[in-house]
């Protein structure tokens, strides 16, 4: 008490600051109770508001089955947030849910690849036995047919006597000369056919 007096008559400068600055603490003591309370009424109304939210979610969320359309929807709202959700399904048969997880696909034990490489080798002996068995049609010598029944995929592309020869074979017809077809184209050309 004698402090706060002599403060008050401005003798003392220690007494002057004390009493000041004791004010401004019961100030801000006042302002933290005050910021206390505004803190927990808005975690009050953060807690309620999720509540509602989650309330309104519960009540719009809803799924309607009609024989092969399924909708569900949800909404959520938070402070500051809002959140819808839809999903919608529809399947082919009688009503009943389709598992958005991906199945495996059910094979048969027979690779795709080997599917393809047996078809080949099926296309490569067919056509190999069947310019086997015209090789007498050709103009090649009887003691290369097994090479040439064996190697025709490696000489096709890049021989054309051999595309002519090979052609007719498997047609089961006998392939013109060598050098006649351009005997013949230029005949046409001239018009003497």
């Amino acid at each position: 008490m004698g402090l706060r007096v002599a403060a008050q008559d401005g003798s003392d400068p220690f007494a002057a600051m004390d009493m000041m600055l004791s004010r401004q603490m019961d100030f801000m003591d006042a302002q933290m109770r005050q910021m206390d309370r505004d803190m927990s009424s808005m975690l009050a109304q953060a807690r309620q508001a999720e509540e509602q939210a989650q309330a309104q979610a519960d009540a719009l969320r809803y799924e309607r089955v009609n024989d092969s359309i399924r909708i569900r929807r949800s909404e959520e709202q938070g402070v500051g947030s809002y959140r819808y959700y839809e999903s919608i399904s529809i399947s082919s048969g009688p009503g009943y849910y389709v598992s958005m997880q991906q199945q495996p696909v059910p094979t048969t034990g027979v690779s795709p690849l080997v599917f393809v490489a047996a078809m080949l080798a099926g296309a490569y002996a067919v056509l190999a036995a069947a310019f086997a068995k015209n090789f007498n049609l050709t103009i090649y010598s009887p003691k290369y047919r097994p090479w040439m029944s064996l190697g025709w995929p490696f000489l096709l592309p890049f021989n054309k006597s051999f595309r002519t020869q090979f052609l007719a074979a498997i047609k089961g017809q006998r392939p013109p000369l060598p050098g006649k077809e351009d005997q013949q184209q230029q005949q046409q050309e001239r018009g003497d056919l």
